[in-house]
This record gives C-alpha cells, sequence and structure tokens, in this order.
C-alpha cells in the first residue's frame, strides 16, 4: 500500500501537460507527508523516493494557488491526490484518495487530461455559490435540496462503488444513507474551489452508527452545465467507515 500511494503522489508531479506550478517534476520538499485516508502517513522525502513507482496513469488536474488536485489511475482503480506546495513549488502536504472497487479495470484517465486552473470568473463564482448551497442542504438533512437543479441526465459516480447512479439512484442513496446514520453534520471543507466548470470540494464529515462516531473523508468534484449540476465524482476510503464501525478483535 505504502509503494502503491507513493508511486501516486509521484505521479502527480508528472503530469500529462505541462504546467508552471511543477517546474521540478520531481519536487518534494524535505519534510513532506504523505497521508493516505484510512491508512498509514509517511514522513520525508526520502522515505517517499524508497518506495517510488511507475505504473500511473494521470487523468485531470484543477489548480487553485498553491492546491493542486490530481485524478489518477493506478493499477487499474481510480484514485485522486490533494497536493499542497510551498513558495518554491515543492509538494508540503499529499492526501491521497483511493478506494477498492468490484469494477473492471481503468485503463485510461476516466473524463481526460485537462489541467483546469481557477480564475475568478464570474461563471466560477455562481458554480461555487450553488454548490455552497447543495453542500448546506446535505448538512441540512434534505435530499430534495441536494437535487434540486440538477440536470435530467446528472450521474453520481463513487468511484468506490459498483456503478453511477441516476437522479433516481442518487435520491435513494442519501435517503437511505441519512436513516442510516445519526447526527450527520459536516464539520470541515478543506479544499473548496471552483475552476472552470468544476467545483472541487475536500470534506470532513461526523455522524453516529447504532451509537458508535465516525469521521469521514471525502473528495467531490461536481461538474456544472449552464449554471445545473450535470454529475458528481467522489473519491473516498470505504476502509475508513468499515473501521470505525467494526468492533474490535
Amino acid at each position: 500500500m505504502r509503494a502503491f500511494a507513493i508511486a501516486l503522489v509521484l505521479a502527480a508531479c508528472h503530469p500529462s501537460a505541462p504546467s508552471p506550478r511543477f517546474p521540478d517534476p520531481a519536487s518534494l520538499a524535505d519534510d513532506v507527508t504523505l497521508e493516505i485516508v484510512a491508512g498509514p502517513t509517511i514522513h520525508g522525502r526520502d522515505a517517499v523516493a524508497r518506495a517510488l513507482g511507475d505504473h500511473v496513469i494521470v487523468g485531470r488536474q484543477w489548480i487553485d494557488g498553491d492546491t493542486r488536485v490530481v485524478e489518477l489511475v493506478l493499477g487499474g482503480v481510480a484514485a485522486a491526490v490533494i497536493i499542497h506546495t510551498d513558495a518554491r513549488g515543492e509538494a508540503t502536504r499529499v492526501r491521497l484518495y483511493a478506494d477498492k472497487t468490484a469494477r473492471a479495470p481503468i485503463t485510461a484517465p476516466i473524463a481526460g487530461t485537462a489541467v483546469i486552473e481557477h480564475r475568478g470568473t464570474s461563471i466560477e463564482q455562481a458554480n461555487l455559490a450553488a454548490a455552497t448551497k447543495i453542500w448546506a442542504a446535505l448538512d441540512a438533512h434534505d435530499p430534495d435540496g441536494v437535487l434540486t437543479g440538477a440536470l435530467p441526465t446528472y450521474v453520481y459516480d463513487d468511484r468506490g462503488g459498483p456503478a453511477p447512479l441516476d437522479t433516481k439512484g442518487t435520491r435513494a442513496l442519501l435517503d437511505r444513507f441519512l436513516h442510516l446514520v445519526d447526527g450527520f453534520t459536516i464539520v470541515e471543507k478543506p479544499v473548496f474551489f471552483a475552476a472552470g466548470d468544476d467545483v472541487i470540494t475536500e470534506s470532513v464529515e461526523h455522524m453516529t452508527f447504532h451509537g458508535k462516531p465516525i469521521t469521514l473523508h471525502g473528495l467531490d468534484i461536481k461538474h456544472f452545465t449552464g449554471g445545473a449540476l450535470a454529475s458528481d465524482t467522489q473519491y473516498a476510503n470505504s476502509d475508513e467507515a468499515r473501521a470505525a464501525i467494526t468492533p474490535a478483535e
């Protein structure tokens, strides 16, 4: 798992399209940390360098200042990393989202290889406002509000799930989830920005399941078309939830 994670991080520093934010493709700070969601944290450039891998396909990338979000494919599985850089452009903190899946192996980027930077346009501002309302509706346990304004062709794709869902399937999933847990709330959005037609959100969520407290982390990419929500792509690690609700041996 460590080699897998580190390979993803280093591949993210080798974007398929040139980027001024990573002039040195192997740029890692001496004290870089790699945080694997539902896994270990690895410290230091040397520890990262000892486990380099190269079987990675780089997909879309979104950039906002010193934050880069990158979709990846490794070993046929979709994953994503969030990379924070310092003033020198060196990666100082990286978080990896990767999950098991029963889907067929992926052999190419799931949605292209575009590199999209936040520009502060009116479209980005409108999309960010729309995403804010959607997250507020979820925080208020309002499935109707979550899907209000979604296109009839809306698709929700949890990359760790068995298959994408349409609007009806997404609504059923929301209803089931909110019925199973208590006290669901979004306590933090460490990453939240718009770039082009997309809004990128990393969320930290608290809830209880049969009285057991759970904290979950997720990375969501909302795509808007003409101001309407067209799709959600989500990355998480289901081991995080399983570990929280499974009794200790």
